[in-house]
């Protein structure tokens, strides 16, 4: 789908997609609500990293983690290439 066509499906401008995708617009709500219908995915989609690594550092800051836990989200960190 181009950039005209989301921007026209979510209801804001092709500036704005550019902007919301170049990370230089924060993104309301509604509009990421309106994104998310226009590509047909469920908005928790954009927000599966973001909860991952939440949960990565969550579980990093504990003393002791329970280490299957660890190992798993280990595995997706690194799939991610966010390891080092």
């Amino acid at each position: 789908m181009s950039k005209t066509e989301l921007a026209k499906r979510s209801g804001v401008s092709r500036a704005s997609i550019v902007n919301i995708e170049n990370g230089t617009q924060a993104v309301s709500l509604s509009t990421f609500c309106g994104i998310a219908t226009a590509l047909k995915v469920r908005p928790q989609h954009f927000l599966r990293d973001i909860l991952e690594t939440k949960k990565f550092l969550e579980i990093s800051e504990q003393e002791e983690p329970d280490p299957k836990l660890r190992e798993e989200l280990n595995l997706v960190w690194m799939s991610k290439g966010r390891g080092s």
